[in-house]
Formats: C-alpha cells, structure tokens, sequence
C-alpha cells in the first residue's frame, strides 16, 4: 500500500478550506485553477499570495525551491512579518527622509 505524503500545495488547499474557497481566498475565477497546480506547479507569481494567504506556514520556498526566493525577498511585496525567520514586530515600512535641517515657511 503506497501511503502519499501532502505537498505544500496541498497542505496550503487545507488550511484554506478546500480547493474552492482557497481559489477564491486568491482571487482566482475558478478552482479549476488550483487544481492544475496539483498536476503540475505553482506559478511563481502566486506563491507570495500562497504565503499570505496561509499566514506564512506554507513559504514560496516551499512551494517553487527553483526560485531564488532570497533575492526577490528585498522587494516590499515579499518582506512580510510573517516569516519564521523574522521578528514578529519587524514591519516594512518605506525608508522615511529626514526633516530639512533650517528650512524656513513662507508666510
């Protein structure tokens, strides 16, 4: 008797509440959609929805190991809270530019 272990993919359909309500959670038009994925793979340009969606249990990295998930984690779009890795009061926020220093108002 063969037993199958879960891929990410379909520990993340789990967590989402079944295939369709974790199509929709995506915005995704059909769950037909996901289901694809589990025949073949996870675009990579829906793994960080994946990894929001699922709070960050299932990670990009678990989902596409082929994308260098590292580099493209300095982009604001991936840098979440959520990561095991990171702090949970880490948040990212645009870098700020300091007041001018003797600037006067025109009245």
């Amino acid at each position: 008797m063969e037993i199958k272990t879960e891929t990410p993919l379909d520990h993340a359909i789990r967590l989402g509440g079944g295939i369709t309500k974790f199509a929709k959670s995506l915005g995704l038009k059909s769950h037909m959609v996901v289901y694809q994925w589990t025949k073949t793979r996870v675009p990579a340009e829906h793994c960080p929805a994946i990894e929001r969606e699922t709070g960050a249990v299932i990670r990009c990295e678990d989902l596409r190991p082929d994308v260098e998930w590292r580099v493209l984690r300095q982009s604001p779009e991936l840098a979440t809270p959520h990561h095991a890795d990171a702090p949970a009061d880490q948040t990212v926020r645009p870098a700020q530019q300091p007041a001018e220093q003797g600037a006067t108002q025109c009245s």
